[in-house]
């Protein structure tokens, strides 16, 4: 009598997935009109302190800033490891 042989299950599946996220980013800051940012950037070059050290270019915009996630979830179908979520 012969012997069924177990089938194996491929290793791919239908994988279907959603995610969504809302990130929310906040600070203090300025921004300076790139003109102006040029006109004080040719001044600061043409000053050559003899013994301080070389004044750097300023930059259009900078402060601090942080951000954080305020929402974050995704699905996947079928949960399963090879569709990038393991199952549980």
């Amino acid at each position: 009598m012969p012997r069924s042989v177990p089938r194996s299950v491929p290793p791919y599946a239908l994988c279907r997935g959603v995610g969504l996220g809302v990130r929310a980013r906040f600070g203090i800051g300025y921004r300076i009109l790139e003109p102006v940012v040029q006109v004080i950037n040719k001044f600061l070059s043409l000053l050559s302190p003899s013994r301080a050290p070389r004044i750097p270019p300023i930059v259009a915009a900078g402060g601090p800033s942080w951000s954080a996630d305020v929402y974050r979830n995704q699905e996947v179908i079928p949960p399963v490891s090879i569709c990038g979520q393991l199952p549980g």
